[in-house]
């Protein structure tokens, strides 16, 4: 997909937001998504006064929706993530088929779509309540204020939009991190829905590139969008991405709807690329019975199972099983066996310590920490678990469809294992473990008076 040519053009009139770069994403603590390329064609090279013309066609009507204009010619408001944004028909269904389609209904229907709880007012113009609109299609679930507007922003000018999107590390490249493929994937799931085909290429390019660059844990969410958006390309690269990957087969059966973590795992064996639990079949299935035993929280099955002396406790991974995949309370009952080595680490390089800070359980994290674990221990990419604790917390705080409660336990998650490096864990008492979430408070609190932890703080 070629550019505008617009590097003649003079730029005093452009709009800030208008982007003009080799990179779709900046260096720093932010970084800038480009909402796509032109969708102004022409098949001959424009001259530079056409290219000045056609810059400054784009950037007036992208000055229509900017919050320093008047919104008077406006007729139609769209509510999107708390933000109401006043729009034209005419603009979005010249350059969108959903748009157009949208429009063409009866009032009724439009109003159908008019948000449930909205300021009183005179204004007579069309009201549509974005996430409402979009819960009718099985596609696409809410769309950010971000992604929207860098949408509508394309639709606008033609031309790339900037988006700037919150980092996790401090000297990311935002070549393939989770805000920057998140982003990503919510601009091409909003791109597929509404029928714009040069944005929506864009991305699945982009998303395409990506593959190379990202962890195995951050294609999950490419694999799912490609196979529910139906882009056949981007499905069989990120299949292909996630079959020659160290991702245990009980992980990808437990993080993939049905369907595709059986795509996967056929691609995988045909592939003939076994995961060292398969290479032995019989080792497999004791742990098979062992996980299920877990799921079923039966506990004197599991000692059962491991008194026949087929598998050990941590030949099977059941501790880093239990701290994915199940409660507090069961978690609490494999450690109470004593036969776990709380620092061994799973195929993928992870201790259990990692696995909990990923999960942002704090109940499960302070268990672990009261039994031993270290909380030093590096992944294999060098990240400790508050690092791991510190980066998902930070994506979470920018996802405005996270609840309160669970911001407020990957915080407790991240203040515990800060806790932990500055030795305030140390002489907490360790023994019995906390039993329940009333105990666990109690915990949280002793270790608020010891070293003055601010639980509602990042």
């Amino acid at each position: 997909m070629g550019d505008l040519s617009l590097s003649s053009a003079r730029a005093s009139s452009s709009s800030p937001a208008l982007a003009v770069s080799s990179s779709p994403f900046s260096t720093g603590n932010t970084c800038s998504a480009e909402a796509g390329h032109s969708s102004v064609c022409n098949p001959e090279t424009p001259l530079p006064a056409e290219s000045f013309f056609l810059r400054k066609l784009s950037s007036n009507l992208y000055g229509l929706i900017s919050t320093e204009i008047d919104d008077s010619f406006s007729d139609v408001l769209f509510y999107v993530s708390g933000s109401v944004i006043p729009l034209h028909r005419c603009i979005l269904a010249a350059r969108s088929p959903f748009f157009k389609t949208l429009f063409s209904k009866d009032s009724s229907y439009l109003r159908s779509f008019a948000p449930e709880k909205q300021a009183t007012t005179e204004d007579t113009k069309l009201k549509i309540d974005f996430d409402r609109l979009l819960s009718t299609l099985k596609k696409v679930g809410g769309v950010s204020y971000g992604a929207f507007m860098a949408t509508i922003g394309f639709l606008y000018s033609g031309q790339r939009v900037t988006t700037e999107v919150k980092c996790i590390d401090d000297h990311c490249l935002h070549e393939a991190c989770r805000p920057v493929i998140d982003f990503a994937v919510e601009m091409l799931g909003l791109s597929s829905v509404l029928d714009v085909t040069d944005l929506k290429n864009y991305w699945e390019d982009f998303l395409q590139n990506v593959l190379e660059k990202a962890q195995v844990d951050d294609i999950l969410p490419i694999l799912v969008a490609a196979k529910t958006l139906g882009h056949e390309q981007l499905l069989l690269s990120s299949q292909n991405s996630v079959a020659v990957s160290n991702m245990s087969t009980i992980d990808i059966q437990k993080q993939l709807p049905m369907p595709l973590s059986e795509e996967v795992l056929l691609l995988r064996c045909k592939m003939g690329l076994l995961q060292p639990e398969t290479l032995n079949p019989t080792h497999e299935r004791q742990c098979q019975r062992i996980w299920k035993a877990l799921d079923s929280h039966d506990i004197e099955l599991v000692q059962l199972l491991l008194k026949e002396g087929k598998v050990t406790l941590d030949g099977a991974n059941a501790l880093h099983y239990a701290v994915a995949y199940c409660d507090t309370h069961l978690v609490n009952a494999v450690l109470q066996l004593g036969l776990s080595d709380l620092n061994a680490r799973n195929n993928r390089g992870f201790t259990v310590l990692h696995v909990a800070a990923m999960r942002l359980d704090p109940s499960i994290v302070l268990r672990l920490l009261f039994s031993g674990a270290n909380h030093l221990e590096t992944t294999p990419d060098g990240r400790t678990a508050l690092q791991l604790s510190s980066r998902l917390i930070r994506r979470l705080n920018n996802d405005s469809s996270i609840e309160i409660e669970s911001l407020q336990k990957g915080r407790i998650c991240v203040e515990i294992l800060y806790q932990a490096g500055t030795n305030n864990l140390v002489d907490v008492p360790a023994s019995p473990l906390p039993a329940n979430d009333e105990e666990l408070y109690e915990r949280l609190l002793y270790l608020e008076n010891r070293g003055n932890i601010c639980l509602g703080s990042p």
